[in-house]
């Protein structure tokens, strides 16, 4: 089922996040995409806040490909497969390590870049600017 919801302010993208952190589970993985500062790395601050993480240590993992996060309730792994072409490059770094870690939260950033590498089952969402209004996004949530 896809739902579509518009976002008018960091407020109502947080609240979202709040909503999401509260149905986490081990193993889960979030696919996000989106424009160049659509949002992306604000949910995953937000996400990581709201599993009772530091917010602060939440930085777009765009050079370093990973990062990761403490909450009192998960580890984060956050990535970023921007800069990436191929799955080849992700199994460099050994994404399935983290990609099937069961007691952790997987984040990925541009998940459109490399299809090949998502698990059977994980949640996507979309972030997409709205005409007129930089700071309106509409948000396109779904379970594949």
């Amino acid at each position: 089922m896809i739902h579509k919801i518009i976002i008018k302010n960091l407020k109502e993208l947080e609240n979202l996040s709040k909503n999401i952190a509260q149905r986490c589970y081990g193993g889960m993985f979030i696919g996000l995409i989106g424009d160049l500062g659509a949002g992306k790395t604000q949910f995953t601050k937000f996400l990581v806040k709201n599993l009772d993480g530091n917010i602060n240590d939440v930085v777009s993992p765009t050079f370093t490909i990973l990062n990761e996060y403490d909450t009192k309730t998960f580890k984060v792994y956050h990535f970023d497969l921007y800069r990436l072409n191929s799955i080849d490059e992700l199994e460099e770094i050994g994404y399935k390590d983290f990609f099937f870690d069961k007691d952790a939260i997987i984040v990925v950033e541009w998940i459109d870049r490399i299809p090949e590498c998502v698990p059977d089952k994980y949640y996507l969402i979309k972030f997409k600017f709205v005409d007129n209004n930089p700071e309106w996004r509409e948000i396109e949530l779904r379970e594949v």
